[in-house]
């Protein structure tokens, strides 16, 4: 019962995100680059710049995601979370982002070649 329990109160959870979300409009001229990925004992870690480079300023709120898997098989999914970003960004302009994940369910460290995977940047509608 306490499984079933925990496992509900993730999906919910999990449904407040929007991780692979339908209902956002995706920012699609922006320039995501990876510069960290990295696992500790309790979190899985990647980090790295954005770019806009549209003509036009993306307002705050906007977020980062990304779905995360135990390695380049992507076979196997621990989940997806997001970073929320507090300020606009302006045409041409670069910023710095990173996101975290931790579950409850896994020892991160056993996932040293862990992955990630639809990476993509959003404004809720």
């Amino acid at each position: 019962m306490k499984n079933i329990l925990l496992l509900l109160t993730g999906l919910l959870l999990f449904g407040c995100q929007n991780i692979g979300s339908e209902n956002v409009l995706v920012l699609e001229n922006m320039e995501i680059s990876i510069d960290t990925l990295y696992t500790s004992s309790t979190r899985f870690y990647v980090a790295g710049k954005i770019k806009n480079n549209d003509s036009e300023k993306v307002y705050a709120p906007w977020y980062i995601e990304a779905m995360f898997y135990s390695d380049s098989t992507f076979s196997t999914t621990f989940g997806g979370s997001y970073e929320r970003m507090n300020y606009p960004l302006e045409p041409n302009v670069e910023a710095y982002w990173e996101i975290t994940h931790s579950s409850d369910a896994i020892i991160e460290s056993e996932y040293p070649h862990f992955a990630i995977k639809d990476l993509r940047a959003y404004v809720n509608e």
